[in-house]
């Protein structure tokens, strides 16, 4: 959507990896008050976004090379290094295992770990997707004539279609739907507190 010309001397900023990292921010802020919601210790948020973030983007960058193992064999420094191509399944299978192994380190049982961050993780998804709708990172949707279709000639990966062919704004329709599971979540952690906290607020025997 927008074209990708942002510099800071020589270093390119691309415009994913700008909403990637006010992704990682605002998922590491969420993250650290569930934890404490979740009667985790806080600190071991921060190692956990931190594995997050290393493991998914391994995770993602290593799918996309066998994904494109053609182009990986022609030009594999191009292809690590490019700006896009990260791929969501192995950003997702990268980073829960390194979220798996922090957890396991520390002591934190999977399911209780896993609640304590959902909320973090859609969060970060929806602001990812904003990076994707502007760069134009090649997960747009079909062709389309609904009247918020739209296109994308700027985009990173490369726009295949005519000037005047307009797409379904896909980036668009998954960062509505992890905004709604996000504030869901939220709901639901405000209405029903972690069990060991409700547990705390029963009276004892002896009142």
């Amino acid at each position: 959507m927008i074209p990708d010309v942002l510099h800071v001397g020589p270093i390119p900023l691309h415009l994913f990896g700008i909403c990637l990292a006010a992704a990682f921010l605002m998922a590491g802020r969420v993250a650290t008050t569930e934890f404490g919601r979740s009667n985790l210790d806080p600190e071991i948020a921060s190692a956990t976004l931190t594995a997050a973030v290393l493991g998914g983007l391994l995770g993602a960058r290593l799918w996309l090379v066998v994904e494109a193992w053609p182009d990986f064999i022609r030009d594999p420094v191009g292809v690590l290094l490019t700006g896009s191509g990260f791929v969501f399944y192995g950003g997702l299978v990268g980073g829960t295992a390194a979220v798996t192994f922090v957890f396991r380190r520390h002591g934190i049982p999977w399911l209780r770990g896993a609640d304590a961050v959902a909320p973090a993780i859609v969060l970060g998804q929806a602001i990812g997707r904003i990076g994707c709708q502007l760069s134009g990172d090649g997960d747009w949707g079909r062709v389309s004539t609904v009247p918020w279709a739209m296109t994308y000639p700027h985009a990173v990966v490369g726009w295949p279609y005519d000037p005047g062919v307009r797409v379904h704004p896909t980036p668009v329709y998954e960062m509505l739907a992890y905004l709604a599971i996000f504030a869901y979540l939220r709901h639901r952690r405000r209405k029903h507190p972690p069990r060991r906290q409700r547990l705390c607020s029963l009276p004892g025997p002896s009142e």
